[in-house]
């Protein structure tokens, strides 16, 4: 039996893929998990249509990226926290610079989009790469100085 998979299924492919597959394997797991439909001439049709749009959706959000990557390439976040000998009482994390991003660039940001290894506990200036939609990657700078 054809069948197209609707979610990922270990052992037999990823979600989209059309497989041929036993009919009892189909008919008694497959399909009734809503893991996979059968691959009808309308389904298979309606599938096409479905990854034309989602490719189409895709190139958009590359193309409102890479113009945002323009805006926010180089420019510079300041933090100012409370610090004593080049210490700071806290740190800069992920969210404070995603928080920040939002506010001053207008777009939606999660902090797992800062790509941070750990926050910044100390005065100075820091390259941080930030991982926009599309997969397009742009570096900003993060200034964290002494508030007086």
């Amino acid at each position: 039996m054809r069948i197209i998979l609707l979610q990922e299924v270990a052992g037999l492919g990823n979600r989209g893929e059309v497989k041929e597959v036993k009919d009892g394997y189909a008919i008694n797991f497959l399909i009734p998990q809503k893991l996979a439909a059968v691959a009808t001439p309308a389904v298979l049709k309606q599938l096409e249509e479905k990854k034309l749009q989602e490719q189409r959706q895709a190139e958009k959000t590359k193309e409102s990226s890479v113009a945002l990557k323009g805006k926010i390439e180089g420019k510079a976040l300041s933090f100012r926290r409370k610090a004593e000998e080049g210490k700071l009482f806290g740190s800069v994390t992920r969210s404070d610079i995603a928080k920040e991003l939002n506010a001053h660039f207008g777009f939606k940001l999660k902090a797992d989009d800062i790509k941070l290894a750990k926050p910044f506990k100390e005065l100075g200036e820091f390259p941080v790469p930030v991982i926009l939609p599309g997969e397009i990657e742009v570096t900003i700078k993060v200034l964290v100085e002494e508030e007086r």
